[in-house]
């Protein structure tokens, strides 16, 4: 079995170069944005939705409120003709909870709806909706929960970045 194995080892000899050749296939931008999103829902425990930074820089949106209602099952409540609460599946913003960061959000007109528009897109790192339970998240909304990541300075790969939005 040994001979046969050294045989076999012999006959196929690999240099570093031929090691060296191997083609990889990496996928970056728009593409790799929604690979990474159907993974996500894919391999999920939980009907979620999810944006990250990369959708966010792609879209003309000018508040988080904006980002979110592209949504499936999430609709905007507007004021102004901006959109600054949401519905998640009809049900009114009451209904949503949401956190910034893992902290619990507060509404600043003693109702329970949260006004994202007052969170530019810029802001935000990544968003996610979910609209089943959750063990790991605090309470919960009836109609869903809306986990929201601010960008943080020392994860940033590259010493400059910039963000510029012309209208």
């Amino acid at each position: 079995s040994s001979q046969v194995l050294a045989q076999q080892q012999q006959n196929n000899p690999t240099t570093p170069e031929e090691e060296a050749e191997i083609e990889v296939i990496q996928v970056r931008g728009f593409a790799q944005s929604l690979f990474r999103s159907l993974d996500t829902k894919r391999f999920g425990d939980v009907v979620s939705e999810t944006i990250s930074a990369d959708d966010l820089g792609a879209l003309p949106d000018v508040s988080i409120a904006d980002a979110l209602t592209r949504l499936p099952g999430i609709s905007a409540v507007r004021t102004g003709g901006q959109a600054a609460e949401i519905n998640i599946r009809g049900m009114s913003g009451g209904f949503v909870f949401s956190t910034l960061n893992g902290r619990e959000q507060v509404s600043t007109s003693g109702k329970r709806n949260i006004e994202f528009d007052q969170y530019p897109s810029e802001l935000i790192n990544s968003a996610a909706v979910y609209k089943s339970p959750k063990a790991s998240l605090i309470e919960g909304g009836v109609a869903g929960t809306v986990e929201l990541q601010t960008a943080s300075v020392l994860s940033n790969q590259q010493q400059h970045t910039f963000t510029a939005n012309l209208r």
